[in-house]
């Protein structure tokens, strides 16, 4: 009797799928996208490159000072820490901060693929101009920053890509805002968008502010526009949202 009660639980039991209701599917989103929805897919690339510590912005700063021995760890408790500023072997490839890292950037370029893909197929050109542009920006940062740490850097985003060297993840992020300035001065960024988004970014000067890098992408190393790129991340404010 026992075992029959036991047996009727399992099967009757209730499942763990939990629904967000305050959070938008990715299917519903992309199946039908709007401005509003897009917009807020391109707000949430700057929540996850600039907030907290789990943000790309943090672990890019974290990473680049331990190796540099530019920062030192003050609590041995922090074991991924502890390996990068030790460096070497020490550092393994379950190192929390550098999963981390590769995870939300491969997520800001996944995100941003579907904001600039879907934003060509609105109406209003000039609004999918600064999804477009914006979307960008926060793609090329993240394969700058990959190309930046890693000797290989994915092709693009979703299954079964393959790997290119980090000199052509440079110059793939460059060919990313290239692409971003033409259609910026094909269609005007319209106000619109822009007072849909976190204050902190002037698209109005975007073409005219990428020129310096544009002007240096034939460079055999790339490394100009790598250091621009960082710079460009150092004037992103921190989001607001969350």
């Amino acid at each position: 009797m026992s075992v029959l009660i036991c047996v009727v639980m399992v099967q009757s039991g209730c499942k763990k799928d939990y629904t967000d209701p305050n959070k938008a599917m990715e299917d519903d989103l992309f199946a039908n996208p709007t401005k509003a929805g897009l917009s807020g897919v391109a707000t949430g690339l700057q929540r996850v490159y600039t907030l907290g510590r789990a943000s790309n912005l943090y672990n890019l700063v974290t990473v680049n000072g331990l190796l540099t021995n530019e920062l030192i760890v003050v609590n041995p408790g922090n074991t991924a820490e502890v390996q990068l500023a030790t460096g070497g072997t020490a550092v393994d490839g379950n190192n929390a901060v550098l999963t981390t890292f590769w995870t939300n950037l491969n997520k800001v370029i996944y995100d941003a693929d579907q904001v600039i893909s879907n934003a060509k197929n609105l109406s209003d050109k000039n609004y999918a101009s600064g999804l477009i542009a914006y979307a960008s920006i926060f793609k090329a940062l993240s394969i700058g920053d990959m190309a930046e740490f890693w000797e290989k850097v994915p092709s693009g985003s979703g299954l079964n890509v393959n790997f290119i060297d980090r000199i052509e993840g440079y110059k793939k992020a460059i060919g990313v805002l290239d692409e971003a300035i033409t259609t910026v001065s094909a269609n005007a960024i319209s106000s619109a968008f822009l007072s849909n988004i976190p204050a902190g970014i002037d698209q109005s000067t975007f073409p005219s502010f990428l020129i310096p890098c544009l002007s240096n992408r034939y460079n055999s190393s790339s490394e100009y526009c790598g250091i621009f790129l960082e710079i460009f991340a150092a004037t992103i404010p921190a989001s607001q949202s969350g």
